[in-house]
């Protein structure tokens, strides 16, 4: 027999509460830098990234019905409804992640703009104020609401 590489209802639980841990940290530390500006659009490329990584896995995770039935378990709590705070969760991740997408400065090509240069040659990264990301923020502040 080979070794069992399918990971356990435990291993899964513990690797969502991780992802939603994760974004839930990174999400709050996010608003309150921009909300101090300015956010270097690196960060905000990397925030974008990371929030498309835990949408894909959420969704994953939502369709599993012995994680649903495991979840009630292991919180001691059968009102516990896993798959409606996945939506919640995926709704609030989604919201901001749009917002990005729509805001971020780009060419007609689609191309984004985000690295300015000289006469000289020299290179500036874009960076976005706290007035830019004030749309923004709320969607963030969500994010970490919707997560325990």
């Amino acid at each position: 027999m080979a070794f069992p590489t399918t990971p356990s209802l435990a291993s899964e639980y513990e690797e969502i509460k991780r992802n939603a841990a994760d974004i839930k940290r990174k999400c709050a530390a996010a608003s309150a830098a921009m909300a101090t500006g300015p956010y270097n659009s690196t960060y905000m490329k990397e925030l974008l990234d990371r929030l498309k990584v835990v949408d894909a896995r959420f969704a994953g995770y939502s369709k599993n019905g012995a994680l649903v039935a495991y979840a009630k378990q292991m919180e001691n709590d059968e009102s516990l409804d896993l798959q409606q705070e996945f939506r919640d969760m995926r709704a609030a991740i989604q919201a901001a992640g749009k917002w990005i997408i729509d805001n971020y400065p780009k060419d007609e090509g689609g191309y984004i703009l985000d690295v300015s240069m000289d006469a000289q040659g020299n290179r500036a990264e874009r960076t976005f104020s706290a007035a830019a990301t004030t749309d923004l923020r709320p969607l963030l502040d969500a994010i970490v609401a919707s997560i325990g």
